[in-house]
């Protein structure tokens, strides 16, 4: 317990610990002050109300962590509320809510998530991977394999200015709307939504498979929305709230769509390859397949100069992942 004061924690590991009714922070609690995490893990941890592995406010710089199998009423991963959370390198994975977010709920904060994975976490009711009412950068990074009973299978966002670039969201699951992607405004300031070489593919929901814009300010550019799947309509996106394109999209059905497509916005499928994860945070992706009409159609001036997984851009593809051009030369048995 940090009651605003400086705490640094490094290779130290949080298991099986729980806070009786309505705890916070089943793991660790931070309230206010500094706390710095690094090459520590979270584990099996329990909260009766917030924050199954980690309840936290004030500056919250976590690196090459991981939470995993953390459970809580609320949040099951890590809370944080008011202030700055930082997450390099690190891992949400497998935690679980009965009725908050799955992974990570932030609110009224400043939150950057580089190179990290938030995976297979589950929430009873909305948001499975991450609940953010607050400004939030992600970069090179990836939402996959979440799950919620209602809104937002990876990405609930209901407040706060939220830019994600080179990243994939792919493979979760919403009983309700938005299985990638479900954005709200909640009334408080800024709520857009920018999308920047972003890959949201093989998304469920009951509509908007990959992205449910109920209101508010979408902004989509050098982005793949393709092979996501709705039980009711909307494949790929749908919702009453308008989607801007920027251009140089690829998106698969654009059909129930609330967006007007660009001339260099591409339709049909992505041409993705197999789902690739070597375990690494921030790894898993879908790559390109050698005939995808995303590669090399994308903005150059808008690319990161590098993709989600450190290769080098090129010609700019669309999507988080730059198509590698592998070539081969067989000059027979006698050449030197």
């Amino acid at each position: 317990f940090n009651n605003s004061g400086a705490v640094a924690l490094s290779n130290t590991i949080f298991t099986h610990n729980a806070g009786e009714g309505l705890s916070n922070g089943g793991g660790a609690f931070s309230s206010g002050g500094t706390l710095t995490i690094a090459d520590s893990l979270f584990e099996d941890n329990e909260a009766g109300n917030n924050g199954g592995g980690l309840a936290s406010g004030g500056a919250v710089t976590i690196n090459k962590s991981t939470f995993i199998r953390n459970v809580a009423r609320g949040t099951g991963g890590i809370e944080h509320n008011g202030g700055i959370l930082t997450l390099v390198m690190s891992t949400l994975a497998y935690n679980r809510s009965e009725a908050g977010a799955g992974g990570l709920f932030s609110n009224a904060s400043t939150l950057t998530i580089v190179n990290s994975s938030v995976l297979g976490n589950w929430s009873g009711s909305a948001a499975g991977g991450m609940f953010i009412a607050s400004d939030l950068i992600m970069s090179n990074s990836a939402i996959t394999n979440n799950r919620a009973a209602g809104n937002g299978g990876g990405l609930y966002h209901n407040a706060g200015r939220v830019t994600v670039t080179n990243s994939t969201i792919a493979e979760n699951h919403s009983g309700a709307n938005g299985g990638g992607v479900f954005h709200n405004h909640g009334g408080f300031g800024d709520d857009s939504l920018d999308l920047i070489n972003v890959t949201i593919a093989k998304n469920r929901s009951a509509n908007g498979g990959g992205l449910f814009n109920n209101a508010g300010v979408v902004n989509l550019q050098n982005t793949i929305l393709g092979r996501n799947a709705a039980a009711d309509g909307g494949p790929d996106c749908s919702g009453s709230g308008a989607i801007t394109s920027a251009g140089n999209n690829l998106i698969g059905n654009p059909t129930a769509c609330n967006v007007v497509l660009q001339p260099s916005d591409l339709m049909g499928d992505p041409g993705l390859g197999p789902f690739t994860n070597n375990d690494s945070p921030g790894n898993a992706h879908f790559p390109l397949m050698p005939t995808s009409r995303a590669i090399n159609a994308g903005n150059k001036n808008a690319c990161p100069p590098d993709d989600q997984i450190g290769q080098r851009r090129r010609q700019c593809d669309i999507g988080a992942i730059e198509f590698i051009h592998k070539l081969r030369y067989d000059f027979g048995p006698d050449s030197r």
